[in-house]
Formats: C-alpha cells, structure tokens, sequence
C-alpha cells in the first residue's frame, strides 16, 4: 500500500490543460510559469502533483519527499523512477537512460501500469542518469 511523508510542498498556477485527473503525476514548469503534465521523457520533472486542480487553478507540487506517485509500467521496491510522456513513473538506470532524470527510489511495488506506489524522491535540482 502507498504511504506519504510530505517534504517541500509548493502552489502554483495550473496551465491550459486541466490536471483534474493527474493527481501523483509528475509536472514540469510550462514557459509561461505555469505547470503542466511531463511531455516527453527527457523533461525535467518539477514535482508530484498532490490534487487535482481545473485550468487556471491552483496546483499543489510536493517538489520532495515520500509522496504517492502513479506507475506507468510494473515497479519493483529499490528501482530507481523517472517520468513517462505522461506523467507516470517508470523504471530508470544510471549510465543507460543517460538523457533522462532519475529523481527517486520506489519504497512500495506497483505491479501494474496505473497502480499507485511510494516513491522517496526529489525533483529539487533533477540530474540525468548519467
């Protein structure tokens, strides 16, 4: 079962497109200062979207801790995550996914995709996983 041990939490303005259905999705700054859904896996990940927030509303970001996070593929306990196109974790490893960011550690199993998970993370300052 997922569990939460909530770090640095932010709120910031949700883009054109509703989040109302991305709760524990990852984010990423729009260039307008907005937030959005991760687009491509090689965007940096600003942090786990905590509610579900309409256009223009207010979205809150843990940017890191021990948050929920929703897997896009089937993940172990100790894999280290990334996002999807989608916003969903995925399993990521250091030297092969050198252009994407590695931003935490599953604490709980997802077995399947859409499956909710604890992730230890941080999306502070993410690094590629060079």
């Amino acid at each position: 079962m997922a569990f939460e041990i909530p770090g640095r939490k932010i709120t910031r303005v949700c883009g054109a497109t509703t989040l109302a259905a991305k709760q524990f999705h990852f984010v990423k700054l729009h260039t307008d200062g907005t937030l959005i859904v991760t687009a491509a896996e090689t965007d940096a990940p600003y942090g786990l979207l905590q509610n579900n927030p309409g256009v223009g509303g207010e979205a809150e970001v843990m940017k890191d801790g021990v948050s929920r996070c929703v897997a896009g593929e089937p993940i172990a306990i100790g894999e280290f995550v990334g996002t999807k196109s989608d916003g969903r974790a995925q399993v990521m490893a250091h030297g092969v996914d050198t252009t994407k960011y590695i931003v935490g550690i599953a604490l709980s199993a997802a077995a399947a995709d859409g499956e909710e998970f604890s992730v230890d993370f941080s999306c502070s300052a993410p690094m590629r996983g060079a």
